[in-house]
């Protein structure tokens, strides 16, 4: 392993989903499930290979952003989730019909851990145990995003769509003063409104004393 791959490792002992595990027993781990630093530029479609077996894949996401987008008619692009550093993107995800056409794209550049899950034991030691009960943490909060989405597309006006999408963006990042991982289309993709639409509604937003805004820094004052 190279120095820099060794210092995306230590990076990524810090995340949630090795939380509570002594790093002598995270590395013990990552040789067993195979863990591989993957890199994939920004644009690029990530390839998840599958399962083996009864074993399957998982991607923690260590740096950049992943988006999970669906290509309808003509080319439109449907954003339905993003990943933020110390998420995981789990290859059932896409297989999965509620995602049928769905691919994963690199937001930015981004760099991933890849691990082959082992087949459940009965005799499994207390760092798997542990890194078990992380994994289904990270997946119930992913649940939980889909259910803030619906949540958020279903408000009727963009006024409404766009600050629970900030509110949950705040209580996520615990700040009323945050910076979101995506762009003006990206945000107008995400809530499902126009671009134009969403422009004028930050503007009026802002005019009112309710946000203040500069590209993609946010603060929630009223």
């Amino acid at each position: 392993m190279t120095n820099a791959q060794e210092k995306i490792i230590s990076h990524a002992l810090r995340m949630p989903l090795f939380s509570g595990i002594s790093e002598t027993e995270i590395k013990k781990l990552l040789s067993e499930m195979g863990g591989k630093v993957v890199v994939c530029p920004e644009g690029q479609t990530l390839t998840v290979s599958g399962s083996h077996g009864s074993k399957k894949n998982l991607y923690m996401l260590i740096s950049g952003i992943v988006q999970l987008v669906r290509y309808g008619e003509q080319g439109v692009c449907y954003l339905i989730d993003y990943t933020v550093p110390g998420g995981i993107i789990d290859h059932t995800d896409i297989r999965d019909i509620r995602f049928q056409n769905g691919v994963y794209v690199a937001g930015k550049d981004c760099v991933l851990l890849r691990m082959t899950l082992p087949e459940p034991r009965k005799d499994s030691s207390e760092a798997l145990s542990k890194f078990e009960r992380n994994l289904m943490n990270a997946a119930a909060d992913r649940n939980a995003r889909l259910v803030q989405k619906v949540d958020i597309i279903s408000r009727r006006t963009v006024r409404e769509k766009l600050l629970t999408f900030l509110r949950y963006e705040s209580r996520r990042q615990r700040s009323s003063s945050f910076e979101i991982p995506l762009n003006r289309q990206e945000l107008a993709d995400y809530i499902c409104v126009d671009r134009t639409t969403l422009s004028t509604e930050l503007g009026r937003l802002k005019n009112e004393g309710i946000i203040h805004n500069s590209r993609n820094y946010f603060e929630l004052i009223g």
